[in-house]
């Protein structure tokens, strides 16, 4: 069964960079070049995060998206399907 869980991409500064971080899952972060590769790379990330079953990611519920909007205004927010 595949889980649902935010993902936010976050560039701070002009460069092509894309930080990855995922608010649910402390600890977790990811980053690639690009949205695109941003976006792999997060795939990537929460994948072995979920087969290692790190901070115990495979329990964990979603928090309310107006938390996490709060949390980073600044962020693209998205919901990443990942998991068996």
């Amino acid at each position: 069964m595949k889980n649902k869980y935010w993902v936010v991409y976050i560039n701070e500064d002009d460069s092509d960079w894309v930080n990855v971080t995922f608010p649910d899952i402390p600890g977790l972060k990811s980053c690639g070049v690009g949205i695109d590769d941003a976006r792999k790379m997060a795939k990537e990330a929460l994948e072995y995060a979920i087969s290692l079953d790190f901070n115990n990611c495979k329990s964990i519920k979603m928090s309310d998206k107006s938390k996490i909007i709060e949390e980073y205004p600044n962020g693209l927010i998205e919901v990443m399907e990942a998991g068996v």
